[in-house]
């Protein structure tokens, strides 16, 4: 048998071919609008085939017709003659279209044959090879009747689900084009290559797939379980513009539940959360979570530099995603709401996003019940200073300095502001004297706050809160001592090198 495609992961599996028509987008430039402001151009949108009303039925049963023909009998043809196959594969690695056409001429029932060991027929071969296959792409649709472009591999898919895998926007173009009805045409769980683009991660695509998919046909790929899946991959993958797009037109999927949602994956971590939940997840996406050295925090609030815009219409969008998330989320049932709210709060509380727990204070005023001993913890043994300041803001930090404390340790807040911070917090400073620094700094700014007492409490192991931080830095403490002599070291010895070189 020849040689198989190379393999390629699977996620969305095979559906019915329903009718399509495609997303009025003029009636939603509003939403486009704000999406137009992310660091990639939404011109593609405008990119969708003219025509996009006809009928694909006939079409796609007629590819079905083939598909049956020639998998009845595809056992003769391997045993025929396998040479041909391999052939004709090596020729659609090459981009040979010159030695492919002349084996679909002769025998164009080969367009239909699964060369590959996991059933892929041509056009899905080559369309996954990108654009440096495109020549050849391009003459094999052209050769290709409109209803074979529904054709699926053995996994249900069209070959506009391997364009969204490979990323290929120029293929997905030519294919919509001859045939308008595959953004449309599903795997199983109804899920559409829409859903492939935003998995890969795939912008562009996404954008373009977006707005030639139809959402006025059964079964929608926006509603229900499939609009519940797109969304959670938006937001795994980043694409927030298109979160908010999502939610603002299809306003059902701001309160779903993704406990629902059908993916093929592993139980996803997301599963059984709220999309606000979900945000509150995602430090990297909020200006709080943004570490910008001096240059990059001078830029960013100056003109726009590329790179430093990006980021900064990212936080911009995240920010009008959460806004209208929470606002979804007060119009619910009062135990929903609530179940809503108090998730995110506390997931927002342990990932060190303010902007989280202030958008949610703002909404729902009654979430500071959950503003405990537990979030208050979680603050100061992470430092996160934003969150802190937050609470001190509130009037609520003295309360809680007195009530969070360690039981089994007889520990009380100085003894637990006294640990050293974990991994990720301390090496967000370079060098171990900066870092015994910053956690020194952190140390005296939670004491200021606590009552004079709690600096002579001991706790079981009979250690008084500094010396409690003494003991958990002891290690950090000798590095800063190297780091601060093997400095020392370099400039002393920098300027005898210099006279030495001059």
């Amino acid at each position: 048998m020849a040689s198989s495609s190379s393999p390629r992961p699977r996620d969305d599996n095979s559906a019915n071919s329903p009718n399509n028509s495609k997303i009025d987008i003029a009636e939603h430039d509003e939403e486009f609008a704000v999406m137009a402001s992310s660091s990639l151009l939404l011109s593609v949108i405008d990119d969708s085939p003219n025509n996009l009303n006809c009928s694909s039925i006939n079409m796609v049963q007629n590819a079905a017709e083939c598909v049956s023909v020639v998998s009845s009998s595809s056992s003769e043809l391997f045993e025929e003659d396998l040479t041909s196959f391999l052939e004709l594969y090596q020729a659609v690695l090459n981009g040979d279209w010159k030695s492919a056409s002349k084996f679909l001429k002769h025998d164009p029932k080969l367009i239909y044959a699964p060369i590959g060991t996991d059933g892929a027929p041509v056009l899905h071969i080559a369309v996954e090879l990108g654009v440096a296959s495109m020549g050849f792409v391009e003459k094999l649709v052209e050769f290709m009747p409109s209803e074979a472009l529904t054709l699926r591999d053995s996994d249900g898919a069209t070959a506009l689900f391997s364009a969204a895998r490979a990323g290929n926007i120029k293929a997905a173009k030519l294919l919509v084009k001859k045939e308008p009805s595959l953004p449309n045409i599903c795997q199983r769980n109804n899920l559409a290559p829409l859903h492939t683009a935003v998995r890969y991660g795939h912008k562009e695509l996404t954008l373009y797939l977006l707005s030639v998919t139809r959402d006025d046909v059964d079964p929608c790929p926006f509603s229900n379980s499939p609009g519940f899946e797109l969304l959670r991959r938006a937001l795994m993958v980043g694409f927030h513009d298109v979160a908010l797009y999502l939610v603002k037109r299809y306003p059902d999927l701001a309160t779903c539940n993704f406990g629902s949602a059908c993916h093929d994956d592993a139980k996803d971590s997301d599963d059984d959360f709220a999309p606000l939940t979900v945000l509150a997840k995602r430090p990297w996406a909020f200006r709080s979570g943004s570490r910008f050295n001096l240059w990059q925090l001078i830029i960013y609030h100056l003109p726009p530099i590329k790179h430093i815009q990006e980021t900064k219409t990212m936080h911009s969008l995240t920010l009008q995603l959460l806004n209208h998330l929470c606002t979804k989320v007060k119009d619910l049932e009062v135990p929903r709401a609530k179940e809503i709210f108090r998730q995110s709060f506390i997931t927002g509380a342990k990932y060190g996003i303010p902007e989280i727990l202030e958008e949610i204070i703002k909404s729902y005023p009654f979430v500071l019940e959950y503003l405990d001993e537990d979030v208050f913890k979680l603050a100061v043994l992470n430092r996160y200073e934003k969150i802190f300041n937050l609470i001190c803001k509130i009037g609520m930090h003295r309360q809680l300095i007195i009530r969070t404390r360690d039981d089994s340790n007889n520990d009380n807040i100085l003894h637990l502001v006294g640990k050293l911070a974990p991994q990720h917090r301390l090496s967000l400073v370079s060098g171990a004297a900066l870092q015994m620094q910053r956690e020194l700094h952190w140390f005296k700014e939670i004491e200021k706050y606590a009552p004079r007492a709690f600096s002579e409490s001991e706790n079981i192991n009979k250690d008084k809160p500094k010396m409690a931080f003494i003991k958990e830095h002891e290690n950090l403490i000798k590095e800063g001592e190297k780091w601060m002599k093997g400095t020392a070291k370099f400039f002393l010895c920098s300027p005898l090198l210099g006279s030495y070189i001059i």
